[in-house]
């Protein structure tokens, strides 16, 4: 049926141009011809197609194509995707929680905005867990800030200009003005330090510090120019902490990262001319930044780690740090495996396979939220934030597991109290 639309804008336009009942007549056949893609190719999910339908179709429409979808056996991914947002725009969150597990049974989707859509309703019927887990594959999924490759270019290109001890200058739209006020009426920049712009001064984080640090860059500054939350600098001041710690603990000199506030061209200017450019990496990384934050910090760390003038295998760092381990008083944990359950980034683990309960750890994967702390009830776990650099970081290990006593090999705790056992009659008991 080549003459059907598929694609959303065609889709849109042609169901615009029918009255009602052509409309609705149209629009089967539509989902039809979707139906058949998604059979063919299972890497076409269709979902922005499946959405321009639903757009174009008055409240009347959706309703009886509704009771239409019900009667569609085997169910098609465009037909579960449907019904799984009509459901939700009718309230009957349950119903859609259901079609959006059969949808996405065994394989999540790659589409960061679909499983968004996806861990709302999760979350709207209860099942936080779900939901946390559908968000972090949204996460997973989003596109690479289109900054990072701009990055990687503009180090790239003045390192190959002759240029030394490169400094960024992440900034805001309010921070260009300031900035571009300092080039029309003072020194301007200098020629070391290279602005590069973002939606908002809080879009760059540890993993982007410290890639640029990889690549080459002698240092990082973040421009505050006052016009945003006063919680965005408190934060981004803590968190440049953290890195600065990493980056002076493997022996690169100096201070890598800085906090400018400046409102004004001026104090822009004594602020920026200030910057003395600290100790870079010998050797610019060659990696490709991840979508995944944490996966690009850990890339980071580990170019930066290769070629450090003093390797570690473990930092201190300050607490709030998102990196860390935890502790286990074995004493008081009852292996009740509550903090598995809570734990958003699977650090925390059980074994399947074991013969007894175990309860094992991977610190590569912790961000010390705490999550695992609060809900112990036996307060049995304490956090120590740190980076580890070894290699066992990244391998589970064991933090309790139950004892199993074996005949003739108890200890000497249990061997004591059967001794106990022997020496007590009937007459220690009478008053």
């Amino acid at each position: 049926m080549p003459s059907v639309p598929t694609a959303p804008a065609a889709i849109s336009a042609a169901l615009a141009a029918l009255d009602a009942g052509a409309r609705l007549q149209a629009a089967g056949a539509m989902l039809d011809r979707l139906d058949e893609i998604a059979d063919r190719d299972a890497n076409r999910p269709l979902f922005e197609s499946c959405d321009a339908l639903l757009e174009a179709l008055p409240r009347d429409d959706t309703r009886t194509l509704d009771r239409w979808l019900a009667g569609r056996e085997p169910a098609s991914r465009p037909s579960l995707y449907l019904r799984a947002r009509l459901a939700h725009a009718a309230g009957q969150l349950t119903a859609a929680a259901g079609h959006w597990d059969a949808l996405f049974r065994g394989t999540p989707p790659a589409d960061a905005n679909v499983l968004l859509l996806y861990a709302r309703v999760l979350a709207d019927v209860g099942r936080f867990s779900d939901a946390a887990e559908r968000l972090r594959h949204a996460l997973r999924c989003r596109p690479p800030y289109s900054f990072y490759p701009r990055v990687r270019t503009l180090l790239a290109t003045y390192a190959k200009a002759g240029g030394r001890d490169a400094c960024l200058l992440f900034h805001d739209a309010a921070g260009a003005e300031v900035i571009h006020r300092l080039g029309r009426r003072g020194k301007g920049l200098p020629a070391r330090v290279i602005p590069v712009e973002l939606h908002h001064m809080a879009a760059a984080g540890i993993d982007t510090w410290l890639g640029a640090l990889a690549y080459g860059a002698s240092d990082v500054a973040v421009l505050a120019t006052g016009t945003e939350a006063p919680q965005y600098p408190e934060a981004i001041a803590r968190q440049m902490g953290y890195a600065d710690t990493i980056a002076q603990a493997l022996g690169y000199q100096g201070r890598h990262l800085h906090l400018l506030r400046a409102a004004d061209a001026a104090a822009l200017e004594a602020a920026v001319w200030a910057l003395q450019p600290a100790l870079p990496v010998r050797a610019p990384a060659t990696f490709h930044w991840s979508a995944d934050k944490r996966t690009t910090a850990a890339l980071a760390i580990e170019h930066l780690q290769a070629h450090a003038p003093t390797p570690q295998t473990v930092i201190a760092l300050a607490a709030g740090a998102p990196f860390g381990t935890i502790a286990v008083n074995r004493d008081a944990c009852t292996l009740c495996l509550a903090c598995v359950g809570a734990c958003p980034e699977g650090a925390i683990l059980d074994h399947p396979a074991s013969e007894v309960p175990q309860l094992r750890f991977i610190e590569s994967k912790c961000v010390q939220c705490g999550l695992c702390e609060a809900t112990c009830p036996e307060d049995a776990i304490a956090l120590t934030p740190r980076l580890s650099l070894a290699a066992e970081a990244k391998q589970p290990r064991v933090l309790n597991e139950a004892s199993i006593l074996i005949p003739g090999d108890e200890d000497e705790e249990v061997e004591k109290f059967r001794e106990f056992l022997d020496e007590v009659t009937p007459e220690d008991f009478k008053e």
